[in-house]
């Protein structure tokens, strides 16, 4: 009986350890998700950075100044930097990605002074077409950084998910098992 008595409370202890599992399980599995649905706007954002720049330049070698266009990209650049901002941008928070940010936006600081400059003495005199180009590059490695943080993020989502299948399974067993000996219980004691 009192071997009984204690491998029910061990029965007990690891249930409760299940359901807080679980729970944590649980918990982790929707911030994840959270994570990946603010990525998808960040590499969408980064990824508009990446092509508006090189509208801006090709607008301003025609001739067409559009400092509009550069507030714009001035605005998703601290959105991008800080989180939240007027296009409420998550900041991700990866290392790799970061770094490619700071670059793209010091880059990207260096190449408005290039385009006042343009404006001042034409852009034939300046370097304004190669300093494009190099921008185009590092913004096109910070959109890969991006991806390459959401996809692990991905993956952490994937196995967060399997673990809480397989507790949920072991959860509904427990259940089954526990009614199973509730009945055989009842049924002894009539």
């Amino acid at each position: 009986m009192k071997i009984m008595k204690k491998k029910r409370k061990i029965e007990r202890f690891f249930q409760g350890l299940l359901v807080i599992i679980h729970i944590v399980l649980t918990i982790l599995v929707m911030s994840d998700v959270r994570k990946i649905q603010g990525n998808a706007r960040v590499i969408n954002y980064a990824g508009i950075i990446r092509g508006a720049t090189q509208r801006e330049i090709k607008l301003e070698i025609s001739g067409n100044e559009n400092d509009s266009l550069i507030e714009y990209l001035d605005t998703i650049f601290e959105g991008l930097m800080n989180g939240g901002g007027k296009y409420q941008l998550t900041k991700l928070e990866n290392p790799q990605y970061q770094d490619k940010l700071l670059e793209l936006n010091t880059s990207w600081s260096s190449l408005k002074k290039e385009i006042q400059k343009a404006r001042e003495i034409g852009y034939e005199n300046t370097r304004i077409i190669d300093m494009s180009e190099e921008y185009f590059y590092l913004a096109d490695e910070t959109v890969t950084a991006a991806e390459n943080y959401s996809h692990y993020c991905e993956l952490r989502l994937n196995k967060l998910e399997k673990g809480l299948m397989i507790t949920s399974a072991v959860i509904i067993f427990v259940i089954i098992r526990e009614s199973i000996l509730a009945l055989i219980l009842m049924g002894n004691l009539k």
